[in-house]
């Protein structure tokens, strides 16, 4: 697996063009990726997990942004037990109710959908902070769709690693051809440091 962070020009004519329409940027990124290709937009910046990226692809395309390529596989083996993360993910948080998708009804919802499935996934939840809360329209096969998306930070200690790498490259929720779902790990404290030192790397 590989991570990108894509620094884009937002005045440049093909960089607004890519940016007007989700489901455009996503066709842009998946021509440019093997896999299914996981993606926040955030601002000037996308952030970019696949098999492999083309990044000559998306300079064509995208009004040759600054493209830093890392090997995420080598990142992920470090995870072990006992590390303690910060992740901030933007997810498309649902609920099937008479067989229809449903966005979650409040902040409590939210706080407890995000446990449960960072428990799922191997961790122990220290504290989830609800950052931001929006829904945006988007375009969907000349349908016009309502995405219901939380802003949340997660801080967690890795119980089973194989369980975290798999939330990490396959994400969380719904609407991930829209570019939600991807969980960023902003901080990484390593089981074998001190939890109350400032020590830590981002992954």
């Amino acid at each position: 697996m590989r991570f990108a962070m894509i620094t884009l020009n937002p005045v440049d004519p093909a960089v607004r063009y890519a940016l007007a329409d989700r489901e455009r940027l996503h066709a842009i990124i998946s021509a440019s990726c093997t896999g299914r290709p996981l993606w926040r937009w955030e601002r000037d910046r996308i952030h970019l997990v696949a098999d492999r990226i083309d990044t000559d692809r998306l300079t064509a395309r995208m009004g040759h942004p600054a493209i830093r390529v890392t090997d995420y596989d080598r990142a992920l083996g470090l995870l072990t037990v006992g590390d303690r993360l910060t992740v901030d993910v933007d997810a498309n948080m649902t609920v099937c109710h008479e067989g229809r998708r449903r966005p979650l009804p409040d902040d409590a919802a939210r706080r407890a959908w995000t446990e449960r499935t960072y428990r799922v996934n191997g961790f122990d939840v220290h504290d989830v902070a609800l950052l931001d809360h929006r829904v945006d329209t988007v375009d969907a096969n000349r349908r016009r769709l309502t995405v219901d998306h939380a802003l949340v930070r997660v801080d967690a200690t890795i119980l089973d690693p194989a369980g975290a790498r798999r939330m990490l490259t396959r994400g969380v929720g719904r609407a991930r051809a829209f570019g939600f779902g991807l969980p960023l790990v902003t901080r990484r404290i390593p089981a074998d440091v001190s939890s109350d030192t400032s020590q830590g790397a981002a992954l």
